[in-house]
């Protein structure tokens, strides 16, 4: 198995709102992907994070989600378990403070027989903060 790293670190930035992010996990690949995004300043429009993994046969993805700060913010994250023997990890903390207001949406979609997907979320929230977690697991015969 062959192992690769991705770290995606963001800042308070509308520059890529709603732009979709679709990463394709090959066979025998072991990809961890940790999404790492801090906001330090309130907008006024809400900011779009959309993450598609497309995990092939035999691969293995461990992603991590950190997110801090005080904005808004909504993540959409899509796991595509699409071909036997995939597998996915997703592990989640959050650190809100102020006013911020996020949203994690996570889809599980197993496309495939023999994929196995676990997901944790933690969180710790202070004043005002608030976070709104929907979590979906789809499985097609």
């Amino acid at each position: 198995i062959r192992l690769g790293n991705v770290k995606h670190n963001t800042q308070s930035s509308a520059a890529d709102s709603d732009a979709l992010r679709e990463i394709v996990v090959h066979e025998g690949i072991q990809l961890v992907y940790e999404i790492n995004e801090h906001r330090d300043v309130e907008h006024k429009g809400q900011h779009i994070n959309q993450y598609r993994f497309i995990c092939k046969r035999m691969s293995n993805l461990t992603l991590t989600i950190i997110l801090t700060g005080i904005g808004r913010a909504q993540h959409r994250i899509e796991i595509i378990l699409q071909e036997e023997g995939a597998r996915a990890t997703i592990f989640g903390a959050t650190a809100l403070s102020g006013s911020a207001h996020q949203t994690i949406e996570l889809v599980q979609e197993h496309q495939a027989p023999n994929t196995i997907s676990n997901s944790l979320f933690l969180s710790g929230l202070t004043e005002q903060a608030v976070l709104k977690y929907e979590g979906k697991i789809n499985i097609f015969k």
